[in-house]
């Protein structure tokens, strides 16, 4: 089995360690005030996505499994919708330079494979221009049976 929540300590410990300026939470509650996400850089919520067993190779007990975690970032500005965007720009250009350059997640997967990543528009509160970029890490561990 995979330990899940060591993939998570990892992955809050390397943006904890190579971003300041962001309010990073995890497994907390997905975050919908506007005025969370306009203070300082933004902010970023740390999810378990899904994982995938599959056999590594016939007649053996390991087993190669697909991880899928999630980092959400949200920024949020009162001025503009350009000025949002271009903030969560900013972020998402930070969060995936410190996942590009640690592929192996604090050395709790084996490797990461891509990243896709999914945009929203919040828009609960009138005058703020709310932003979310939700990247999935697409990673693969092997375990034993």
């Amino acid at each position: 089995m995979i330990d899940f929540k060591s993939i998570l300590d990892g992955l809050e410990h390397i943006l904890r360690l190579n971003l300041t300026g962001y309010t990073i939470t995890r497994n907390e509650p997905r975050n919908n005030d506007a005025s969370v996400a306009a203070k300082g850089k933004g902010w970023i919520g740390i999810y378990r996505g899904n994982m995938t067993y599959d056999v590594a190779r016939i007649g053996a007990t390991p087993w190669r499994v697909a991880i899928e975690t999630k980092v959400e970032i949200q920024c949020a500005s009162a001025r503009s919708g350009e000025d949002a965007e271009a903030r969560l720009q900013t972020a998402e250009t930070e969060v995936l330079t410190v996942l590009h350059n640690n592929k192996k997640i604090n050395n709790t997967v084996e490797m990461t494979h891509g990243f896709d990543i999914a945009y929203e528009y919040n828009d609960t509160i009138e005058d703020m221009y709310h932003l979310a970029a939700i990247i999935t890490i697409r990673s693969e561990k092997q375990t034993g049976g």
